[in-house]
C-alpha cells in the first residue's frame, strides 16, 4: 500500500485516502515484479470516519520492478512513517504545515524508491507534491 494522502490539499479539516497497488512476481528467474494499480481507493472523510473502499477494475499494468538493482535505503519506512504521522497531525489541525514541512519530506523519498507507483501517487496528490517540491 502506498502512504496516505490527503483528499485535498492544504488540508484543512479534511479527508485520507489510500491508494492499493498490486505486485505479481514474473517467472523470469530474476527478482522482478510486475506492478497494477491502483487497484483500490480507501476512503475516509474525516479521520475517524469509518473508510469507503472503491474498486477499480480493471487495473493499468505501471510497469515491471527489477528488485536485483533497487538500491537499498537504510530507514527509508521510517522516513515514510514519520511523514504519514505529520500528515495525520496536520489533517487533524495539531501540526502547522510549516512546523511538519520537514517530515512531509518523506513522501519525496517514497516516490523516489517506488518509481512505478510513486508516478502515479503523486500525479493523484499532485497538490501536496508541488507544494513538497517548491522550497
Amino acid at each position: 500500500m502506498a502512504p496516505v494522502l490527503p483528499t485535498h490539499w492544504p488540508p484543512t479539516g479534511g479527508g485520507l485516502e489510500y491508494f492499493v497497488y498490486r505486485k505479481k512476481s514474473l517467472p523470469t528467474g530474476l527478482v522482478k515484479s510486475e506492478v497494477r494499480g491502483p487497484s483500490e481507493r480507501i476512503l475516509f472523510t474525516t479521520p475517524g470516519a469509518k473508510p469507503v473502499v472503491e474498486a477499480f477494475d480493471p487495473t493499468a499494468t505501471l510497469g515491471v520492478e527489477d528488485m536485483t538493482v533497487r538500491e537499498s535505503f537504510n530507514g527509508s519506512r521510517s522516513h515514510v512513517e514519520r511523514a504519514e504521522q505529520a500528515l495525520l497531525e496536520v489533517v487533524a489541525g495539531c501540526r502547522s504545515l510549516d512546523e511538519a514541512r520537514g517530515d512531509l519530506e518523506g513522501y519525496l523519498e517514497w516516490v523516489e524508491q517506488n518509481p512505478l507507483q510513486g508516478r502515479d501517487l503523486e500525479r493523484r496528490g499532485d497538490p501536496l507534491f508541488s507544494w513538497l517540491r517548491r522550497r
